[in-house]
């Protein structure tokens, strides 16, 4: 479709938050055909850096449904837990992948949003030439693509195993898609004067670009940023993701190395 829309975001029912898909309300001030589109939509929030702030405006992959009257729109962001009430935002409505379904109840419903979720984070991060618009993040295209990769272990584990299950259920993953990829990667702590005084292992090093940890906490601490600034400091790398498996939701914070002045 292509549609670039803007608008302030109002209170919906509620319904998907309660099923764990939380969304974003805006009433459209022209008629969209009804269905449900992949896209993406650009909030003001902020990349994490040294000082645990955040700062610049990021898009986040969404999907998108379009009421039957073609007056109102809703979008489940992609990975996104802040509240959006009152906020002006822009969205990019993409490519219609279904028309709009009736359910039997909902977890029926459930299935189906999971499903979309899946090929709208595979498809997007399968087109570096989409991803690369967002020209503001360190890695895009890479890191949609593990996030996508997380979010499908999310969906078929749920939130109840441990941290060691999500790994290798992960790992799988990336073996199947021929990612190249460091498990445990042992790395050296040093102090200013270049003393060595412990080691401590990442649980993913993703193509000698992205660090990976996984967590399953009820909220990430800033303790926990602090703890993957350290590994990126200590291995040079420009990107970490902390990936929170402990929610009904995916729960995933970009950290970007402070050294790295362009992100």
């Amino acid at each position: 479709m292509g549609a670039i829309i803007s608008g302030k975001v109002i209170k919906g029912k509620g319904k998907g938050k309660i099923l764990g898909f939380p969304t974003v309300n805006i009433v459209l001030k022209k008629k969209i055909e009804s269905g449900v589109y992949k896209g993406k939509v650009k909030i003001t929030t902020r990349e994490c850096g040294a000082n645990g702030k955040r700062i610049g405006a990021n898009e986040w992959l969404a999907g998108i449904f379009i009421s039957p009257d073609g007056k109102s729109l809703e979008a489940h962001v992609v990975g996104f837990s802040g509240n959006l009430y009152g906020e002006e935002i822009e969205i990019e409505i993409g490519e219609k992948i279904r028309e709009a379904m009736k359910f039997e109840d909902d977890e029926e419903l459930i299935e189906q949003i999971k499903k979309d979720i899946k090929r709208i984070t595979r498809e997007y991060g399968a087109n570096e030439k989409r991803i690369g618009a967002n020209k503001g993040l360190v890695y895009p295209e890479l890191s949609y693509k593990l996030v996508g990769l997380a979010m499908e272990v999310h969906n078929e584990l749920g939130n109840i195993y441990q941290e060691k299950h999500y790994q290798k259920l992960f790992e799988e993953r990336l073996k199947k898609i021929k990612m190249p990829y460091e498990k445990e990667r042992q790395m050296v702590i040093k102090t200013k004067d270049n003393s060595e005084i412990g080691e401590f292992f990442a649980d993913f090093v993703i193509d000698n670009k992205i660090l990976l940890e996984f967590k399953r906490v009820n909220f990430v601490h800033y303790n926990d940023v602090k703890q993957v600034l350290r590994y990126l400091d200590a291995t040079g790398l420009k990107l970490g993701i902390i990936i929170n498996f402990k929610l009904n939701k995916l729960q995933y914070k970009r950290i970007v190395n402070p050294r790295v002045r362009s992100y």
